[in-house]
């Protein structure tokens, strides 16, 4: 049977050929499905188990993603037992509710560039972003702050508490702070 050729400008399903990915920015796993953000898109896996015999694995660039530079990808259990997968990137965001088959975009007002994206427990989505670091409300994004910053990337805890990676260092900001705050860099031999 014919292949598709699948190297970087092209798209399509393989089996057993090699697969130009470019640069890796990040992986996610749901069960046995594998999702690659890469410099060129989204490919995914839909077994991963295949690996001992990659001659046996089939990747597929996504359609919809693809030629995006995708930085992040997130899987979130939900708590009736679903899946949602996240990707974000140049193109800001988007959802799949659907293991990856189809994709919801999550860009109603841009918030630029994202570099990373994290889900709570509650199932709130946060991104960190070339413009800040913003929150999904389940129709648009609201600033959560450093407007001005490039947010390389983001974490939140189960108080709420978000937590973000700039090029001027770890910056905090707790439930009810109204600014993000500097998280001093200290310790034995390490310049405060």
């Amino acid at each position: 049977p014919a292949r598709a050729n699948t190297q970087k400008g092209r798209k399509g399903v393989t089996k057993g050929d090699l697969v130009a990915l470019g640069q890796v920015c990040d992986m996610a796993l749901n069960d046995k499905t594998l999702f690659v953000a890469n410099d060129g898109g989204l490919l995914t896996y839909n077994d991963i188990s295949c690996a001992s015999d990659p001659k046996n694995c089939e990747a597929k660039w996504d359609e919809t993603l693809y030629g995006d530079v995708l930085n992040d990808v997130e899987v979130a259990k939900q708590q009736d037992g679903s899946t949602v997968v996240y990707v974000a990137g140049g193109k800001g965001v988007f959802k799949s509710t659907n293991n990856g088959e189809s994709w919801e975009d999550m860009n109603a007002g841009s918030i630029g560039v994202v570099n990373s994206l994290t889900v709570g427990s509650d199932g709130k989505v946060t991104a960190g972003s070339d413009s800040g670091v913003f929150s999904y409300n389940g129709t648009t994004w609201d600033t959560v702050g450093l407007a001005s910053e490039t947010v390389h990337s983001v974490a939140v805890d189960g108080s709420g508490t978000v937590y973000a990676g700039t090029p001027n260092g770890l910056k905090i900001k707790r439930s009810g702070d109204a600014e993000f705050k500097t998280i001093p860099v200290g310790g034995e031999g390490v310049p405060v």
